[in-house]
């Protein structure tokens, strides 16, 4: 199993190529921009090598809500579409938990699990997708306003911003982590609404 200091070094090899990557592209194509999202892509998949690793790790509450998205699991799987109980929980007399707490991100780690990733697995590619979704609609917001290269400056710095990296590291807050996609979208749709009032 990597440590942090493996994961760095790895993480500042990888960095490396591809800017080293970028600088050939650029030498063979020197009239042609790297495709911002594809780029966008790349770099924002830096950061979450280090939640690939094999198992759990020590974190925040990455086994904590694998527990909850177990629970959760079990109610869709029993017909109930809207969870509130959770049977296996507070000493396995169960407790309301679902009643309090977000249940966006258990929706999202369910289907994964659906499809075939363990409930750990699917809690990690739902830290995962929910931080690259992020760099994409800050990208988006960004792009309508000020242009692509705005987007994508403003993208790397909401990514790379200190917070939103321990939330995925260390807390493993899958609320928070998934708040960070919709936090662009409200800004975007609210300027779209305001600038042309139309239902679409």
């Amino acid at each position: 199993m990597f440590n942090s200091y493996h994961l760095f070094t790895i993480n500042i090899i990888l960095s490396i190529f591809v800017g080293f990557c970028i600088l050939i592209y650029k030498f063979v194509y020197p009239k042609k921009n790297p495709p911002p999202l594809v780029l966008l892509f790349v770099v924002s998949f830096l950061p979450v090598i280090s939640v690939l690793r094999k198992g759990t790790y020590e974190s925040g509450d990455l086994s904590t809500h694998t527990a909850f998205a177990i629970n959760f699991y079990d109610n869709l799987k029993s017909g109930i579409f809207i969870p509130v109980w959770a049977s296996q929980l507070c000493g396995n007399y169960g407790c309301p938990l679902f009643e309090f707490l977000y249940p966006l991100p258990f929706y999202i780690s369910s289907f994964f699990h659906i499809i075939g990733f363990s409930f750990l697995n699917s809690t990690k590619l739902l830290l995962m997708s929910s931080y690259i979704a992020s760099g994409y609609t800050m990208y988006f917001w960004i792009k309508d306003q000020f242009g692509k290269t705005a987007g994508f400056v403003a993208a790397i710095f909401y990514l790379f911003a200190p917070y939103h990296l321990l939330d995925l590291h260390y807390r493993a807050s899958v609320g928070e982590v998934l708040s960070f996609v919709f936090i662009p979208l409200v800004f975007l749709f609210a300027r779209k609404i305001i600038v042309s009032p139309k239902f679409i």
